[in-house]
């Protein structure tokens, strides 16, 4: 889950070029660095980011569950998820997602449980996902 301790962790946003894409990194105070080193779940809460690209470094390996359900997200599925290559859940129901699924999920060959439901995702169901033997819970359901 993108979960930070906000009183220990923060994230600077700051514009990209004239995009209206946002970038930021994930910094912590020194004494709390060896303290969450080993945690795998770091509470991070998005709400409300429309039209907005979020970047955010050395994620790649740290995070096992990304729970953005209800963020009022909008937009593809960004084809970077599948280089997300720790997840083992990810929640992105309830959001307003369109298009269609993005084959790069097809990556994530550890994800337990895929929950895209609730969102305007059309198209067919990518082969790339029944690949996934790891994923038990695949949730598409309330789309288009």
């Amino acid at each position: 889950m993108f979960e930070c301790l906000m009183d220990t962790l923060t994230l600077p946003l700051k514009p990209v070029g004239g995009s209206g894409n946002v970038q930021g990194d994930r910094e912590c105070e020194e004494e709390n660095r060896a303290a969450l080193s080993g945690n795998k779940r770091f509470p991070f809460e998005l709400n409300s980011i429309v039209g907005l690209e979020l970047e955010v470094v050395r994620i790649l390996s740290l995070y096992t569950t990304m729970d953005l359900l209800s963020n009022k997200f909008e937009g593809h599925i960004p084809s970077m998820m599948g280089d997300l290559i720790a997840l083992r859940v990810v929640n992105l129901s309830h959001n307003g997602l369109q298009g269609h699924i993005s084959i790069s999920l097809g990556k994530l060959s550890i994800v337990e449980s895929l929950d895209l439901s609730f969102n305007q995702l059309s198209g067919e169901i990518p082969e790339t996902l029944a690949s996934l033997i790891s994923l038990a819970i695949p949730n598409l359901s309330r789309n288009h």
